[in-house]
This record gives C-alpha cells, structure tokens and sequence, in this order.
C-alpha cells in the first residue's frame, strides 16, 4: 500500500479515535444497529429459500403440513417486521448522532481556531486551508463518518453470509471475501490518487470562484462598474471556468476506469460462482432455492461493494478537507497571559529579527530598542519598515523570532514567546461585529452598568452619537437584524477606541494607525482624549501622519527592520535626520 493509501486510511483511522473517545455510547449503538440489520437481511434470504423449497414440494406432490407451512411463515414475517421497523429506527438514530458528531466538530474547530498562532495566517497557503476546513469540514466529515458505516455494514455481511456460503463450498466463501477485500483496497487507492488531482483542481476552482465573486462584492463593484472591468473579468471568468471543467472531466474519466478494475474482479467471482452452482443443480447436489439464495446474496454484497466504491471515489474531495483538519488541529497554539502581574512594564528588543514565511526580505534585522515603564512612545517610518511587526511581536501574535523581547524584566523568545492578553491594541483594521453597540464595546468585558457604558461613551466621544439613535446603545450594527445601521468609518473607529477604554485594565496599549479614517485636525483630539486616559500604561502610537509626534516622550523611527532614529520631537528636529524631512513635509496639514 503507497504512502497516499495510508494517508487515506489515517484519516478513517483518526475519525473513529475521534468518534469512540467522544461519543462511544452512539458508536455501540450504531454497530448493534448495523448488526441487526445485516441479520435481517440474513432472515430474507432463509425466508426465499424456505419459500422455494415449500414451492418445490408442491411440485412433487409431496405430504406437507399446511399449519406448519403458515406457522413457519407466520414466524419469518414478524421477524421481517421488526428487521424493516429496526432500519427505520437506525436511520433515526444515524441523524441524531450525525447532529450530535457536527456541533461537537463545530466547537471543537472553533476553539482551535481561536487559539492558534496568527503566523499561519501570513501563509496563503494556510490561510487558504483554514478557510477551506472551515466552511467544508462538517461535510467532509459527515462522508468519512458514512463511509465508515458503510465499510462495517459490509463487514457484518461478509461474516453473516460467509456461514451460509460455506454450504456451497468453503473456497468460495474466502473467494468471495477476497473479492470485496480487494474492490475496497482499490477503492482507498483510487482516493489517494484523486486526492492529488483534487488539490490541483481546488486552486483553479478557487480563481474562478473569485472572478465570480468580484460582481458581487461591495468593495468592489463601484470600481467594477466605473472602470468597466465587466468584459474583461466575464472573459478571465469564462477562462477559469473552462479550465477547471476539464480538470473535472480528467477526474471523472479516471473515476470510470479505476472503479472497473475496483469491481472487475468481484464480477468474475459472481460468474464463476453461479457456474459452478449450474453444475451442482445438474448433477442434482443442489436445490434451486440455493440458487436464488445466492443470487440475492450476491446480489447484495455486489450493490453494497458498488455503493462504497461509488461513494468514496465521489467524495474524495471531502475527505481532503478531513486530513486538513487533522493537520490544522495539530498547529501549535498561542500562550496565555500567566495570572500572575508583572511589577514594571518596560519593554526592551535585544537584536530582534523577523522574516515573513512568505518573504525573502527582512522585516526586522537586528532591532534593538529600549522603552521605559509609563512612556508615550511614537513609532514611525515608512511602509515595510517594520513598524507593525514590532508590535505584533509584542502583542504575542508573531511567535517565530530571533533574539530577546524583554518586557517587565521577563524574557520572552521563539521558544518562550510573549502571552497574548498582556497587551491590547487598536489598529485601523479594527473589527465591527454585527451585534449592538453595547456587545461591540463590551466584547471580553463583564459586569459593566449602564452608568459605566455612559461614561465610556461620554470619554470616547460618541454619547450623543449613540442616544440620539432610536435604540440607543442596543441598535444593532449591519444587515443581519432588522432595524441595523450603518456608521461612518469615523465612528465605527470611535467606538473601537470606546472598545479599548472598557478594557483598560493592561498595562500596555499600542495604536496602530488608529485614527486612519478621521481627518487631521480630529486625529490630534484623539490622540490627546487617549493622551489624557492613559494614565501609567505604556503607550505605542504607529501612523504615517505626524501631527500627533511631538505630544509623545519620545519617537523612534523605523527603517529597514532598524531603530535609525530614538528621541524626542526637539531632539530628532535638530537633528535633521529622516524624522525631521518627514515631518517638515508633512507640516502643512497641520498649519
């Protein structure tokens, strides 16, 4: 078996790990039901059998009794009942234990995604896993799930029937074993290979999912329709959707000939079989009823072989999803901010490097920097010079350093990377749920007043903003419910700030471009409204416009992944460095 065929089969494998150590009473019943399905199936086949034999005696005028006949007969249909009432009744239980399977799923992903490390998110690669295991894993789930019900329904009828065919001949029972065996080894091997078909295909199916999509966006129809791109991007659609039709079409035809050799040698064992039995009828060493037996035998372990086949070959996609899953759910995940408080909360770089995993270029190199406890520091510099990778360091999101962040006096590094919680941040990529405005600014805060919100409000500039709405702080933001509205960036960017102040209890606060979306003279309010709430907690403010500079204790400017430039507003203007030429011809926005 090749590398891929076991990587199919540790995908089966980890599911029932999974099924057994979460939901072990419904997987006990599930085998029961499937046992006694399987057993009834068993009883159809003696009931055909009997029924011909009664038949054949008829035939030959033989003496029989009638009210043994109707008992027997009497007997076979009470047990049928309760086999057909037992099928209902598992198909029941199947839907409520697949409920059960699907939210236990949800939550368990949720939470892993909530906690893993935000460096996967700046691989594409990952990125677009993740994306992809989280939209489609309950489904590739539920095919994993199905088929492994179906490969035990098919072993509950192999040890069923394998009794009744040793009646025969002993060789062909173990033949007919083989000949399933065989057809789902083929079956697994067909999957791995169209697992590999199926991670070309998704790229393509991607791209021509996104040119679909650039209609339909919001952000970006204006453009669309002002810059006339329908022809161009209905062309690059049309391009993609071809292309990806192919890729399909390469599978299907594939699928066609690996499950004909799946199957091919099943189908000789029923052809071979059936001869065999003419022979026996001729040579009058078997009953006719033998023959129907083990035609609806066949028949039978043939439709399910088939069905399993089929089903796996056409979901290989979904089970894809299922290894991704796995994969993801081994990610390391973020540490903790510990209990314990840490006395000062001065910060220091010791020749800190980082490197994108998507970039050959440096995006700190070696950066050394030193800021004490309480200090208002402003971080500047061009873009990519390193700015916001220092600070997502900080903030614990960005593990895989080299050198020494020192915050408190404990030391942090790649192998000990600094708690996330310890620290929060604003950055112009704020988030605004579609919730009400009380949940979006309490969000990880509890036990907060009405009076409380209002001075929160009042603080961040938005109290009148919000009680002057009809639903006051509970008007809900968005589409989603009736009544939602929309705010202006501006707002949303107050509110955000309102986010900050209700969880105000860490030590230290950075502001990355947090005043993108308001214009000059409002950003240097802001920044004095958060100047004046700040209190002793160390402060980092990133933006590209430098109004705000002077009010800080002091700059650093950033540039290639460096600290060029460390002092305050008069020190750097003297200085007449890069500081001071970006300031000067920044200096008429402000005047």
């Amino acid at each position: 078996m090749n590398r891929k065929s076991i990587d199919v089969m540790k995908v089966f494998v980890n599911v029932i790990k999974d099924l057994f150590c979460t939901h072990s009473l419904y997987c006990i019943g599930l085998i029961i039901f499937l046992i006694l399905s399987s057993f009834g199936s068993l009883v159809m086949v003696k009931f055909i059998e009997y029924i011909t034999e009664i038949a054949t005696l008829f035939y030959d005028n033989s003496n029989i009794q009638s009210s043994e006949i109707v008992m027997t007969i009497s007997v076979f249909v009470i047990v049928l009942l309760a086999s057909t009432l037992v099928v209902q009744l598992y198909e029941i239980f199947k839907i409520h234990f697949q409920k059960q399977v699907d939210e236990h799923l949800s939550a368990k992903l949720r939470k892993k995604l909530s906690r893993i490390c935000y460096e996967y998110y700046e691989t594409s690669v990952i990125f677009e896993k993740l994306n992809r295991v989280n939209e489609k894993v309950v489904k590739g789930y539920q095919t994993v799930m199905e088929s492994i019900i179906k490969v035990i329904e098919i072993l509950c009828y192999i040890v069923i029937y394998a009794f009744y065919l040793t009646k025969v001949n002993v060789y062909f029972a173990v033949f007919v074993v083989v000949s399933i065996v065989f057809s789902g080894i083929m079956a697994t091997r067909m999957s791995s290979e169209k697992n590999k078909m199926f991670v070309d295909v998704t790229r393509l199916q991607q791209k021509r999912d996104y040119l679909n999509q650039i209609p339909r966006e919001k952000a970006m129809h204006q453009e669309y329709q002002t810059a006339r791109l329908r022809k161009e991007i209905s062309k690059k659609y049309e391009e993609a959707y071809i292309d990806t039709q192919k890729a399909y079409l390469k599978i299907h035809w594939y699928t066609i000939l690996a499950e004909s050799k799946a199957l091919l040698l099943f189908v000789l064992t029923i052809l071979c079989t059936y001869s065999y039995l003419a022979f026996q009828i001729l040579d009058g060493k078997a009953a006719v009823g033998s023959v129907i037996s083990f035609m609806l035998i066949f028949d039978t372990l043939y439709k399910k072989s088939e069905a399993l086949s089929y089903y796996i070959a056409r979901r290989v996609e979904d089970m894809l999803i299922v290894r991704e899953y796995y994969e993801i759910m081994d990610y390391t995940e973020m540490t903790e901010q510990k209990k314990e408080s840490i006395e000062a909360y001065s910060i220091q770089a010791v020749n800190i490097s980082y490197k994108y995993p998507q970039s050959e270029k440096m995006a700190l190199d070696g950066l050394n920097l030193n800021v004490r406890q309480g200090e208002k520091i402003a971080i500047v510099g061009e873009n990519g010079s390193g700015k916001s990778t220092f600070t997502n360091i900080v903030l614990g999101l960005l593990t895989q350093f080299d050198g020494n962040l020192i915050i408190g006096g404990e030391t942090y590094n790649r192998q000990n990377p600094p708690p996330v919680g310890l620290v929060k941040a604003l950055s112009q990529d704020f988030a605004m749920y579609q919730l009400s405005i009380k949940e979006n600014i309490l969000l990880g805060k509890d036990n907060v007043t009405d009076h409380e919100l209002e001075g929160i409000l009042e603080l961040a500039g938005v109290e009148k903003m919000v009680y002057s709405l009809p639903e006051k702080a509970q008007t809900k933001l968005g589409q989603l419910d009736e009544g939602g509205v929309e705010l202006s960036k501006g707002q949303e960017q107050r509110l955000a700030a309102a986010r900050m102040i209700a969880n105000s209890d860490v030590p230290i606060w950075i502001f990355d471009e947090p005043t993108a979306f308001l214009d000059p003279l409002a950003e240097i309010d802001m920044y004095k409204f958060l100047y004046s709430f700040s209190n002793e907690k160390t402060m980092f403010f990133i933006s590209h416009r430098l109004g705000f500079a002077p009010m800080a204790d002091r700059i650093i400017v950033f540039h290639k992944g460096r600290a060029e430039e460390v002092g305050s507003h008069e020190e750097l203007m003297q200085k007449n460095g890069r500081y001071a030429q970006m300031y000067a011809a920044q200096k008429s926005w402000y005047e």
